[in-house]
């Protein structure tokens, strides 16, 4: 896993300065990079833990989204002042559907589930349900023809 170095605050400050740890956790299907926007300033960035350094003594907002022909994943969180904070960031990606419908979590660690939770029972049940189902219309579908052509090759 990817570990950055502290990234610099992008804006004009003298104040006191803080670390934020960011975990971008990186879902089964998505782009190979993200964006992280800090205050204006963005930075591209692979998976993995990034560390921002940023004021202490006034909120800070941090938006991270990934990129891929359009905007997706957009989470947005503002950090309040105070001491170093930790974040998780967490995407549904691009399983399930369509890009166009990846979201976006950013918060405190463990402050939503995982993803893929939902649909990995889900997921499964169907494969179990609807594959011996489709196979089993697909052999009735084939016999049938097979009868047919042999009734009009004996007529």
């Amino acid at each position: 896993m990817y570990t950055s170095a502290l990234i610099p605050y992008g804006g004009y400050h003298v104040g006191p300065r803080r670390t934020v740890t960011v975990n971008l956790c990186r879902p089964r299907f998505s782009p190979e990079g993200l964006h992280i926007n800090v205050d204006g300033s963005t930075h591209v960035l692979p998976w993995g833990v990034v560390n921002l350094d940023v004021p202490a003594d006034r909120p800070v907002t941090i938006t991270v989204f990934q990129l891929a022909q359009h905007i997706t994943g957009l989470a947005t969180i503002v950090v309040p002042p105070g001491p170093s904070a930790e974040l998780e960031y967490r995407s549904t990606g691009f399983f399930g559907g369509s890009h166009y419908n990846a979201r976006g979590q950013i918060g405190p660690p463990g402050s939503f589930p995982a993803p893929y939770r939902d649909h990995t029972l889900r997921n499964r049940l169907l494969v179990v349900i609807l594959v011996p189902i489709a196979t089993v219309v697909l052999f009735v579908v084939v016999m049938a023809v097979l009868i047919a052509i042999l009734a009009a090759a004996a007529a």
